[in-house]
């Protein structure tokens, strides 16, 4: 049986995966901790377990890894 003439109950199902972060590379980003804590910085790369971020007025660059982020605020207009 091919697959358009199989009734749409039995079609195979892709699911759409969204990124689930709103950020890019040289966004400034403030990330706050599980503790409370926060950091604010330039996004320099990111991955699946981590972001590097670019800390204004330093020539450092800072990892933070994403499960101990509560939340990560930036600027709307940054996003699109």
């Amino acid at each position: 049986m091919t697959q358009e003439t199989q009734s749409p109950s039995k079609q195979k199902f892709t699911p759409t995966r969204e990124k689930p972060y709103k950020f890019r590379k040289g966004q400034e980003v403030k990330i706050v901790f599980l503790d409370g804590k926060s950091i604010i910085g330039i996004v320099n790369q990111f991955s699946s377990y981590h972001i590097v971020l670019e800390l204004e007025g330093k020539d450092d660059f800072v990892t933070v890894f994403k499960h101990a982020i509560k939340y990560i605020l930036s600027k709307k207009s940054e996003i699109r």
